[in-house]
């Protein structure tokens, strides 16, 4: 690299080249079916790694610098978005998803849609 040239961006960050290389890979079915626990370790680990790292990357000093109002404001978003995500999950508290019934929706002939696990794991409807 010469003085008079500076290095420029890729075209394609690298994580983008990494997301769709990631999709490409889980759309075609190569992964076995019991790798996705491993996978979910491992996406915690590097969604970790990354807020943590871009919690690094904030200079205290240089919010102050930009005044109040700035840091007040985002201190504002993200208790208006605390408070979104509060208020879902108490209102989501009361919703389960049974595994006997694709989303959620009561057994065929059902009238109430309450079923219970036989040892053999199947369901028998209740009346």
């Amino acid at each position: 690299m010469t003085a008079g040239h500076a290095r420029r961006p890729p075209v394609l960050p690298l994580f983008v080249v990494g997301f769709i290389t990631v999709m490409a890979v889980a759309t075609t079915g190569v992964v076995p079916a019991a790798q996705p626990a491993r996978i979910k370790v491992l996406q915690q680990f590097l969604l970790t790694t990354a807020t943590f790292a871009l919690g690094l990357g904030v200079h205290v000093k240089s919010l102050m610098r930009l005044g109040l109002r700035p840091v007040l404001l985002g201190l504002c978003s993200t208790l208006v978005i605390l408070a979104v995500v509060l208020v879902g999950i108490i209102l989501g508290a009361g919703a389960r998803v049974r595994p006997d019934t694709p989303r959620g929706r009561p057994a065929s002939g059902s009238r109430s849609g309450r079923a219970t696990r036989r040892r053999d794991g199947r369901c028998r409807r209740l009346p």
